[in-house]
């Protein structure tokens, strides 16, 4: 965090220190543990249907392949024809809903 130096946050940390670790330990050793984590993201993910994923992932990464979307660095002038061009480049971080 940028501000973790700052007087507030310090003064915070005095402060609360002890109930910030008492906190810490009962999350650490109820709610973030492997196991917990992973079937609540399985959990959050389940809600959303295939249909949004495929969406989503048509328009991050599958579009710009065939859509001239992407910047062309050799071309400066926006108005010209080949001002935007096809990539690939996103195609490698199609990897499903993980």
């Amino acid at each position: 965090m940028n501000a973790q130096d700052s007087v507030l946050w310090s003064n915070f940390r005095d402060t609360f220190r002890a109930e910030i670790v008492a906190m810490y330990s009962t999350l650490r050793s109820t709610t973030w543990n492997y196991n917990t984590v992973a079937n609540m993201f399985t959990e959050h993910q389940s809600k959303w249907p295939e249909a949004i994923f495929n969406e989503d992932a048509y328009m991050k990464y599958l579009y710009p392949v065939d859509h001239a979307v992407v910047r062309n660095p050799n071309q400066p002038d926006e108005t010209k024809p080949d001002a935007y061009m096809t990539t690939t480049e996103y195609l490698k971080m199609l990897q499903g809903s993980k």
